[in-house]
């Protein structure tokens, strides 16, 4: 398993449903990330030393849709 950091990452093309989400999630005191595409966030894993707590993915993604990153983090532990 991953080790988890304490942040949601948003997955959405739409960037007002992505912001939305997010100002959502920090009146509750959550921190969250958001993300353009897949790939943009699979880049980012890549990079960071550890995985979102949880993701919030849209189902149509340009690129690797929301599906197909869903069966690629399933193996992960991260709550999709």
């Amino acid at each position: 398993m991953a080790t988890l950091n304490k942040i949601v990452a948003v997955i959405d093309d739409d960037e007002s449903i992505a912001r939305a989400i997010k100002r959502l999630l920090r009146s509750v005191a959550i921190k969250a990330e958001s993300f353009s595409s897949g790939e943009e966030f699979l880049g980012t894993l890549s990079l960071t030393s550890g995985w979102p707590a949880c993701v919030i993915l849209d189902y149509e993604l340009p690129g690797i849709d929301g599906l197909e990153l869903q069966r690629r983090l399933a193996p992960t532990g991260v709550a999709v």
